[in-house]
């Protein structure tokens, strides 16, 4: 691994540690694609080294840009990985936090024997008298109304409502004027639909599951007693 290739992983890294946790499982998605691409590219011309019994001045140095590649691709996909394990482990933590506190209001005090008895007994009286006064004086919280959907979404709500899929909705979307999400060109996805459908299998995959995701954000908000 050069030096170069690490420290341009841990610039990536940096960066991503300011995303929302969609745009580093996009990233992670997007650059796993990228390293099996790489990968085949390798497998493919060393096959045509072989077939060709010999091995040109081109081809080794086509060979060692894409072996760099690998090496620092194969860096990149292990550390964003990482990232999402220890998010996904401090989202845990915050869950566990969560339920410890809730079982601590509602712990059976019969069961509890330590030297901080009186202190925890304080704890969970407090903690009822809390709840039991704030259901006497709060009225039942309305539901939350979903947020009213961007330009964007009702742009393209607007081009899947006609039914068109495939790269005849690529086409539709750019007829709307809407590009490729900014997060999306940042990993190397053309500006225009149709050019990124047309491009590779996981440009195509994120249509899909956008695609899906604005139909149903959409629809909620329709159906909304209370739109926001």
């Amino acid at each position: 691994m050069r030096p170069e290739d690490e420290a341009a992983v841990q610039r990536s890294i940096e960066e991503m540690k300011q995303w929302t946790d969609e745009q580093v499982h996009t990233s992670l998605t997007l650059t796993t694609s990228r390293l099996r691409e790489r990968e085949h590219d390798r497998e493919r011309l060393k096959a045509k080294i072989d077939s060709e019994g010999r091995r040109s001045l081109s081809d080794r140095a086509a060979l060692v840009n894409i072996s760099h590649q690998i090496d620092y691709l194969t860096l990149l996909v292990a550390a964003v990985r990482q990232m999402v394990k220890s998010r996904q482990k401090q989202t845990r933590s915050a869950e566990a936090v969560s339920v410890t506190i809730h079982n601590t209001a509602n712990y059976n005090t019969d069961n509890y024997n330590t030297a901080n008895t009186a202190v925890y007994l304080n704890l969970v009286n407090e903690t009822r008298g809390s709840a039991e006064a704030g259901n006497r004086t709060s009225a039942p919280k309305k539901p939350k109304p979903p947020k009213k959907p961007s330009d964007r979404d009702m742009k393209i709500y607007s081009v899947i409502e006609k039914g068109s899929k495939g790269r005849l909705y690529a086409r539709a979307v750019d007829r709307a004027g809407v590009p490729t999400p900014e997060n999306w060109t940042e990993q190397g996805c053309p500006r225009t639909y149709a050019q990124a459908y047309d491009a590779d299998e996981c440009w195509r995959n994120l249509m899909r599951k956008e695609r899906s995701r604005i139909k149903n954000r959409v629809r909620k908000y329709k159906t909304s007693p209370d739109p926001s």
